[in-house]
Order: structure tokens, then sequence, then C-alpha cells
């Protein structure tokens, strides 16, 4: 959105230049301000252009949001968006997420191990890692339930 802001300012102070001096009496400030103006038309043109440009890395889901409705999912890849449109990524990648009877492992560095009672009526604690990955026909509807991806994990996972 920076870039898009950026690139409107340029082209503002661009169409300025040109227009002032249009009316120039000297044919070399004619030339010069022509010369400013089509430089910084070009530079705001760029800036306009990159900030519609959005790349989703590999094994990866992008959600575009806009204004906060959700689009369709896009694969990886290099997409073209409204600039004032945002990805969010959802990995596609297998995830683990761990629960140890450890204070110095583990997704959190807390004894995080998942308590059961024996046979016998005691209490063990159990280390649980769970290997998942996410199904990329359902990032719309976990990015609608849930929001980001760290999010997802959190609550569905642990």
């Amino acid at each position: 959105m920076v870039k898009f802001v950026l690139g409107i300012i340029v082209l503002l102070i661009a169409t300025a230049v040109f227009l002032a001096t249009r009316g120039s009496a000297s044919r070399a400030a004619k030339a010069l301000g022509r010369l400013v103006a089509a430089t910084l038309g070009l530079v705001s043109l760029l800036l306009l252009a990159f900030s519609m440009l959005k790349i989703v890395p590999a094994n990866t889901v992008g959600i575009p949001v806009t204004f906060g409705k959700p689009g369709e999912p896009t694969g990886s890849g290099l997409h073209f968006f409204a600039p004032w449109t945002s990805i969010e990524k959802f990995s596609t990648r297998v995830q683990a997420s761990q629960r140890l009877n450890s204070s110095v492992e583990g997704d959190i560095l807390a004894r995080d191990c998942v308590e059961v009672k024996a046979f016998d009526g005691s209490q063990e604690c159990v280390e649980v890692t769970v290997r998942y990955t996410l199904d990329p026909s359902q990032a719309k509807d976990l990015y609608r339930r849930y929001g980001d991806f760290d999010r997802v994990n959190e609550v569905l996972i642990r």
C-alpha cells in the first residue's frame, strides 16, 4: 500500500512539474521540465505496477483479502492484485506440533505433555507429536474461521 500511495504522490509531482514548465518562455526550461516530468512519470508507473505485484511462495496457498473479505485461494507464484489487497499465506507443507515432557524442547518451552490415566489409576505424561498438512481447498474456510495460519495451529492442533 505504501508503494501505491508513493506512486500516486510521485505522479502528482510529475504532473505539477509538467504544468509548471509548460508555460515557460525558455525552450531549455521546457525541455528540462518535460524530461523531469517524464522521468517522474516513469518512476510513478513502476511504483504503481510493483504495488500490485504479490508473490506466494512455493508450497503455500495465498488467500487474497480485500477490505476484510477473503477471495478465492491462489497457488504459488507471481500474481497481480489491487494494491489494497493483502495476501494471507497458509503453508501446505507437512507441519509438526509437539507436546513434550521437557521445558527446553517442543512448541512451547514448558512442560506440555498430555496427561493420561494408566491402567492402575496413576497419571502418566505422554509425549505426542502430531504431523498434519493443510488441504489447499479448505484454506479459505480456515481463514474465515481462525484468521492467520498461526492461529489455525494454535486453536485446531494444540
